[in-house]
């Protein structure tokens, strides 16, 4: 509805406003010809507050004259205090009522509505608004070759697995929440000097998120594991619930999330530089991604997502400004609570000290898509002992293997020899000829917070380290949502913590 909103206003108020740079919930446009500022913001927001959809959401309005970069940012400080001084929802609609409207639980509900009595007459009218452009909305920024059916619900984007595509049956009803942020995009929209200027950055991203859309659906398409069947109808398993400017986020099944991020590191790996004031400007992204059960609130798991992505942009990150992905695993939302850090001491005993251990570079990324994918007889997935693994990750987390003693010294042989399980699981065999040493040793030394100087095959297989822990992690949490095959792509960015 903010999407359009902003649309339909460069429609609405054509030949006296020229869009700039338009959003997802943000506008900015140069005031043409003759037109009286103050008669056309006036003129705008009756609009908006008449108008049936847009009513239903808060919106301010602002004019500011003179230098094109001083009068941008007087009009956004003027919108906002505008904001700090107005409610958060909006009150249009609004009835007496005994009963709370079930779903915002904000506004009395409405008293009367043939399809929804219960809801608020705002809610009503934003929900039918979003069954009816849900489907639209892929069309409408693709054209017709984008499929014409999605899922209408997590339920039937997440369950219905089919076990001959995806084996692992416990990925039934998981869903994945990824959400991607642009590192200090905003700044480069601030450092335009003129109306051009930001035309042609706000141009550039609108078409490569463009393309990037078009990329994923082109493989929701192409693999059945993104497909669902109904009837006779075929649905994409995939919702869109950002979209615009610099953010989004997407909903996939637990089983593509994986192949998503990978994607999306690949996609915008073409978007290297943009120049600004005569020099390139690095184009990255923080991203977050969730596995979760279909059921847990979307709201929260958002939340949850966007904060994952946030990690990375903290001053005291190795990842500011870099790619980077992180990431968790939950059962139920409340294992993470809102406070990461603790989180993650309380859940390895303080063995970890930042995220920086677990956050996940593009290479990274697609180390696990590509190696940790496949399931046929020789693939290095079938080869590695998991359950050895687990137990491996569990002495280091209890730390008995790693410390002094005599207690320590017999926990320590039982760790090692977990290694060596691992690493006779790796050498040629019936089922592999050549082995899986070698692609084990690239994987690990993308996955371990050393990197390569803690090779597998010559150091790590040799003698357990407690930094060890985090590349366990990785590859234990994130064995299971590993289900797509993905082609190796060239290193866009080599980045160890």
């Amino acid at each position: 509805m903010l999407l359009d909103a902003i649309n339909d206003m460069c429609l609405k108020f054509k030949g006296k406003l020229d869009p700039i740079s338009t959003g997802a919930s943000a506008g900015l446009f140069e005031i043409l010809g003759d037109n009286k500022p103050e008669e056309l913001v006036k003129e705008v927001r009756k609009w908006l507050r008449s108008d049936n959809l847009y009513r239903n959401a808060t919106f301010v309005v602002n004019i500011a004259q003179g230098e094109f970069r001083q009068a941008n940012e007087q009009v956004i400080a003027a919108n906002r205090w505008q904001q700090m001084q107005s409610l958060s929802f909006a009150t249009a609609g609004l009835q007496a009522s005994e009963a709370i409207c079930k779903t915002d639980e904000v506004r009395p509900a409405s008293p009367r509505g043939p399809e929804d009595p219960k809801n608020s007459l705002s809610v009503q009218c934003r929900r039918k608004h979003g069954r009816d452009q849900k489907q639209a909305f892929y069309q409408r920024l693709l054209g017709d070759h984008a499929p014409q059916a999605f899922t209408s619900e997590f339920e039937s984007l997440a369950k219905n697995i089919n076990n001959s595509l995806v084996p692992t049956q416990n990925l039934n009803g998981k869903m994945a929440v990824f959400y991607a942020d642009g590192n200090s995009f905003g700044k480069i929209g601030s450092a335009c000097k003129t109306p051009d200027d930001l035309k042609r950055w706000d141009t550039y991203i609108k078409a490569q998120r463009k393309e990037l859309l078009d990329k994923v659906l082109q493989l929701a398409q192409s693999d059945p594991r993104w497909q669902t069947q109904t009837g006779i109808e075929t649905q994409i398993r995939l919702e869109t619930l950002l979209w615009g400017g610099d953010e989004l986020m997407f909903v996939v099944p637990g089983w593509c999330g994986m192949a998503l991020a990978n994607l999306f590191f690949e996609q915008t790996a073409g978007q290297m530089s943009y120049p600004v004031n005569g020099k390139d400007k690095p184009l990255t992204h923080a991203c977050g991604l969730v596995f979760c059960h279909h059921q847990a609130p979307i709201s929260a798991i958002s939340q949850l997502a966007k904060a994952l992505a946030d990690k990375s942009k903290e001053d005291i990150s190795a990842f500011k400004g870099k790619d980077s992905l992180n990431w968790l695993v939950l059962e139920s939302f409340d294992q993470a609570g809102s406070d990461l850090d603790a989180f993650l001491q309380m859940r390895f005993r303080g063995k970890i000290a930042s995220w920086d251990t677990l956050t996940l570079s593009p290479t990274a990324v697609n180390a696990l898509a590509c190696k940790l994918s496949a399931q046929e007889p020789s693939s290095l997935k079938v080869a590695l002992p998991r359950s050895t693994m687990v137990r491996a990750l569990r002495m280091i987390v209890q730390g008995d293997a790693l410390d002094t003693g005599t207690e320590a010294s017999e926990a320590l042989r039982l760790l090692q020899r977990s290694y060596t399980s691992v690493n006779n699981a790796l050498k040629p065999s019936s089922e592999s000829a050549e082995g899986h040493t070698e692609v084990f040793n690239q994987l690990w030394a993308q996955l371990h917070p050393k990197g390569s100087a803690r090779d597998w095959h010559t150091i790590a297989s040799l003698q357990p380290d407690p930094d060890d822990l985090a590349a366990w992690v990785k590859l234990i949490e994130l064995w299971d949502y590993c289900q797509n095959p993905a082609q190796t792509t060239q290193a866009t960015q080599e980045v160890q913590a």
